[in-house]
């Protein structure tokens, strides 16, 4: 399941629920995209330091100025 993890974070719905605690693989898919964690279990959900990484990973994305950044918008019109 960590392959397909790998390959597309949304591979990780279709995982057996035994899995959805499973740290690495969602931690896998956290650092794709944040919108996995409605998959993951519970007490993952709970785990402060779990949810901590979450947040770290997305604000990485941010700002490397990808397409979803404000930096990123910023170029295409021409503004960066």
């Amino acid at each position: 399941m960590l392959a397909a993890v790998k390959r597309h974070w949304r591979a990780i719905q279709y995982a057996p629920s035994s899995l959805m605690s499973d740290e690495a693989i969602l931690m896998e898919a956290v650092a794709q995209n944040y919108m996995c964690l409605e998959f993951a279990a519970a007490p993952l959900r709970a785990d402060r330091e779990f949810m901590l990484h979450a947040v770290r990973e997305e604000k990485k994305k941010k700002y490397r100025g990808g397409w979803g950044s404000s930096r990123g918008n910023e170029k295409l019109r021409g503004l960066g």
